[in-house]
């Protein structure tokens, strides 16, 4: 999700201090990207061609496939505590859905839970789905814009409590939110009960 703007200040200024300080210390970087949405025009390919033909710089690439058919059918089993014959027909139409992506494919079961396409039976004690439903569900072309569209179903509320929780980095303690909510200037009171509602 890295614009040509960040791709460029992270991986150009990563190469040039590379180039300039010869004899560094070692310095580990990893990135990440999902090769079936970088074409041929995009601006990270000429960066990594770039890292490439430096001397100093050993990359080594790691290709991850999707999960199989076989390994989504138990992950689905799994957390519907049903036996895999049994939700053999939902893990197959997933799979034809999400290509086995599995980001792609949990996003997918958590949308169908949110609008009960799949749901708990009291009556049956167990899960159920609604199979023409998910049939007919319409899927994004990336898991990216799957996101995306999952994320605009939030509440207003809910939505700005991520946005503002996205600033406090890949941590934050649960003071500095409580100093947001305590604000009296601050746009996001009652962060708090949204994050919570989030995470229920």
């Amino acid at each position: 999700w890295a614009e040509a703007l960040a791709i460029d200040l992270v991986l150009g200024k990563l190469l040039e201090s590379i180039e300039r300080q010869k004899n560094a210390r070692l310095f580990f970087f990893i990135g990440l990207y999902r090769d079936d949405e970088i074409s041929v025009d995009h601006p990270l390919l000429p960066k990594l061609n770039n890292l490439r033909e430096s001397s100093n710089v050993k990359i080594t690439n790691i290709h991850l496939s999707a999960i199989s058919k076989d390994d989504l059918g138990d992950m689905i089993s799994n957390e519907l505590k049903l036996p895999k014959r049994l939700v053999g027909d939902l893990s197959d139409v997933v799979y034809k859905k999400t290509s086995g992506h599995i980001l792609f494919a949990v996003e997918l079961l958590n949308s169908m839970v949110r609008d009960s396409t799949i749901y708990f039976s009291m009556r049956r004690r167990q899960f159920h789905w609604k199979l023409d439903r998910v049939y007919s569900l319409k899927t994004d072309e990336t898991v990216a814009t799957f996101i995306i569209s999952t994320l605009s179903t939030l509440h207003p509320d809910a939505l700005k409590a991520l946005q503002i929780l996205s600033c406090c980095g890949f941590h934050t303690d649960v003071a500095v939110l409580e100093l947001f909510e305590e604000s009296n200037i601050s746009p996001c009171r009652g962060i708090l009960c949204s994050l919570q509602y989030l995470v229920d």
